[in-house]
């Protein structure tokens, strides 16, 4: 379907959670947002669509603005896609379907995006899911390397950004034989089991 959000024609891909909650203290965990990256569009999800879905949650996965099917209405200009302004549209999207908070889940670009909207709006964020691309304070330390970058996966849940330590503390991740090499696996979670690769 498409939405007008501000000054951008969104494609979105929306699924309603098929098992609603009964009373609000859980609707927020009811809804998952899915930001895609570099030079994809929404169909790159349509497989964990599909497994969400059949797991009762709802779905919300746009082409992110400029990407696919998704267009600003004005003449393109640069600031249009700063990631402030795309956060924006992120936020108008969840107001245009009246949904107040989501678990955001990032690749690549989206993952940049899922970062600045965990800053710009943590009020619409009930847990966040980055995948293939770190902390923006990792990038100014220049140290991570690339396989930091390439296995870096961090949840936001309740309490806030944690950090792989203090999740291996907290029993809320755990690698594939108890260390963090390999696929991670995440535990615990409400959206389930979550295998980073």
């Amino acid at each position: 379907m498409y939405l007008h959000v501000g000054k951008c024609t969104l494609w979105v891909n929306v699924v309603q959670p098929s098992n609603p909650p009964t009373d609000s203290s859980n609707a927020s965990n009811q809804w998952i947002l899915l930001m895609h990256g570099f030079p994809d569009t929404a169909a790159m999800w349509q497989e964990q669509i599909a497994a969400l879905s059949a797991a009762g949650y709802g779905v919300v996965a746009p082409d992110m603005p400029g990407f696919g099917r998704s267009t600003f209405d004005e003449p393109q200009e640069l600031q249009q896609y700063s990631l402030r302004n795309i956060v924006t549209v992120m936020c108008g999207l969840l107001d245009a379907l009246s949904i107040e908070k989501v678990t955001a889940v990032g690749h690549d670009w989206g993952a940049a995006v899922a970062w600045a909207f965990a800053l710009q709006a943590p009020q619409r964020l009930s847990r966040l899911v980055v995948l293939s691309v770190g902390h923006p304070g990792g990038w100014m330390l220049g140290r991570c390397g690339a396989l930091c970058l390439r296995t870096c996966v961090c949840v936001w849940g309740g309490g806030g950004v944690r950090s792989k330590a203090a999740c291996a503390r907290e029993g809320g991740a755990r690698g594939e034989g108890g260390g963090w090499g390999g696929g991670m696996q995440f535990k615990g979670l409400s959206m389930g089991r979550i295998v980073a690769i």
